[in-house]
């Protein structure tokens, strides 16, 4: 097998694959939409939730991606970054689990 034929082979193949995911992503979406209006839960969780896992697959793709480069030291700051960027987003979370804590106290 010739690079050049890999190479085609994966420049087809990755367009297909991403276009798949994002389409199951989408579903899952939907289907996590009418679960919450369901319970009655705020939009805002549902969202904050989406972008922690997103955030979560995104830092592990591009982690495991540096450490097949051999590149090991990126690949720790890059999940340190992911772990900041999640707690940065959990950041109003917290504050009103904390309030709600205060206030039944």
């Amino acid at each position: 097998v010739s690079v050049k034929n890999l190479l085609i082979v994966t420049t087809t193949l990755t367009p297909k694959v991403f276009l798949s995911v994002f389409m199951s992503v989408k579903e899952i979406i939907i289907v996590l939409k009418k679960l919450a209006d369901g319970a009655g839960i705020n939009h805002a969780y549902l969202e904050l939730l989406l972008k922690v896992t997103g955030i979560a697959y995104l830092v592990e793709i591009v982690k495991n991606v540096c450490m097949d480069a051999g590149n090991s030291a990126l690949a720790s700051k890059t999940e340190l970054a992911g772990k900041v960027s999640i707690a940065i987003l959990a950041i109003p979370l917290i504050t009103n689990v904390v309030s709600l804590i205060g206030s039944v106290i």
